[in-house]
């Protein structure tokens, strides 16, 4: 018969070579089939003495006193005696509360006399000629006869026990050590993310603090020569005022003549006025009129989607499914229905509205020239070359080179768009009594750009989506920024 052998395994640092070197856990069984450590048996007549030997036929244990009846007396001479036997109930048949004598190996059970009926036709023999057969089989026909030797077959069981228990052993070993090692790893690159976040806070805090500083210290400048203006005009206007009390035709003339002011025209001081005021105050004046920033937007029928339908001057989109009266042209869009404005802007501050339909799914943004007219990089915001607010399914989002983000709901049917070419800037408000600020794009702009539309078809709502261009001339002040018109309102006083 083969033998086994213990398997080997990797040396691991800090580990052991082999499982042979953990430590091993052995249990002892005592001969007889009873445990070390366990009470003896009890003589059944006395409850105190130890039990000799066992009557089977009497299914008792008795002392060396009690047992005397069975050797001294004939009646006892035919009953079975055995060593002391504790749970004598297991070896009675559940059936008929008899002894077990006989084994039935076709079904591998210990039988009684009466149970031999219903195992007529299987090979049955008695438990002692069971058990030596059993004995003969386990030991092995090349084994010699020694009582307390093992079978080869036991001993090779035995040996892959031991083995197995020790190779689980190390792995649990393995186990925990990379346990160890992967915690101790993931806690080191969770502290050095923790420490880059902590350094990136720090940036932005010196940014943001630095910004603040220089701000403020902007507004600080402005502040002093406000103040310096002012001391000026005032020292002016005493000595305007002491002049006015020379009696003295040539002296007066004398005086007024080093206080020749320019004058400062009274509608240019009110415009300057209303500017401070609305700048201060938003709520009270939140847009203003802006007469060389308004753009007059018109729709290039070259780039309209041929079920988009140009009227009003081409100032009015709207969709229908059944009109096919655009020619081919190379700039016209084919797979979106979109159309570009026919005015593009390279620089300068430019400002325009679009006037929705309740309900309407449309794209209002503004594109570069170069944008593809046809295939998926032609849709609005789906491209680099594009910046677009949407709304869809009651849903508004910002798009550019395929990115969205989601924004919060409005119910303006107004739209105003300013575009700043030089400040690399577009943005989007809500028109109505306040102008709201939707979303704002930063960007360098690169190429001149257009404005840019887009519809979807509402049939299933039954009405026809439409879009308007405003050439209203008015934008929301704060846009511009207090410190541009405080500048603006120095140099022109």
């Amino acid at each position: 018969s083969s033998h086994w052998t213990v398997p080997t395994h990797p040396t691991v640092p800090g580990l052991p070579a082999e499982p042979s070197s953990l430590p091993t856990y052995q249990h002892t069984l005592p001969a007889g089939g009873c445990w070390a450590g366990e009470p003896p048996v009890s003589c059944d007549s006395c409850q105190e003495a130890p039990a000799v030997q066992t009557c089977l036929t009497c299914t008792a244990s008795f002392c060396a006193e009690h047992l005397r009846p069975h050797r001294d007396s004939p009646a006892f001479r035919d009953h079975q005696l055995c060593p002391p036997l504790r749970d004598l109930q297991q070896r009675k048949c559940p059936q008929h509360n008899r002894l077990f004598e006989f084994f039935c190996s076709q079904h591998g059970v210990c039988i009684c006399s009466l149970c031999l009926l219903g195992h007529k036709t299987c090979p049955t023999s008695p438990l002692e000629q069971a058990k030596a057969a059993a004995q003969v089989s386990r030991r092995g026909k090349r084994s010699p006869p020694v009582p307390q030797r093992l079978s080869c077959s036991s001993a090779e069981s035995i040996l892959f026990t031991n083995c197995s228990f020790e190779t689980s052993a190390y792995l649990l070993f393995l186990l925990q050590e990379t346990a160890s090692r992967k915690k101790e790893l993931i806690r080191n690159e969770f502290s050095e993310i923790k420490a880059l976040i902590e350094e990136r806070e720090n940036e932005i805090m010196k940014a943001i603090t630095e910004e603040e500083k220089r701000v403020w210290n902007k507004f600080d400048y402005i502040y002093s020569v406000l103040g310096n203006k002012k001391k000026e005009v005032l020292s002016l206007k005493d000595q305007i005022e002491m002049a006015l009390t020379e009696s003295d035709d040539v002296l007066f003339l004398k005086v007024t003549r080093h206080l020749n002011v320019n004058p400062i025209p009274h509608s240019r001081m009110q415009n300057d006025k209303k500017l401070l005021w609305s700048s201060c105050s938003p709520e009270t004046s939140s847009q203003i009129e802006m007469q060389g920033y308004a753009a007059n937007i018109t729709l290039d029928y070259n780039t309209a989607h041929s079920t988009v339908v140009l009227a009003e001057n081409y100032t009015r989109m709207s969709i229908s499914d059944t009109f096919t009266g655009h020619k081919y042209h190379p700039q016209r869009f084919t797979d979106y229905r979109q159309v570009l404005g026919f005015q593009c802007f390279k620089r300068g501050i430019h400002y325009w509205e679009v006037q929705l339909q309740q309900g309407s799914f449309c794209g209002i943004g503004v594109c570069y020239g170069s944008m593809e007219r046809q295939g998926p990089d032609s849709r609005l915001g789906r491209n680099s070359k594009s910046w677009c607010i949407e709304w869809l399914n009651s849903k508004i989002s910002s798009w550019h080179n395929d990115v969205e983000k989601s924004l919060p709901n409005t119910k303006a049917t107004k739209i105003g768009v300013l575009l700043h070419c030089d400040g690399g800037f577009v943005i989007f408000t809500a028109v109505g009594e306040k102008h709201n600020l939707i979303y704002k794009f930063k960007a360098q702009f690169t190429e001149a750009l257009y404005p840019a539309f887009w519809l979807f078809s509402s049939d299933f709502r039954g009405c026809i989506p439409v879009l308007r261009v405003s050439p209203h001339k008015a934008f929301p002040l704060y846009e511009v920024g207090y410190s541009l018109l405080v500048y603006l309102l120095l140099f022109r006083w």
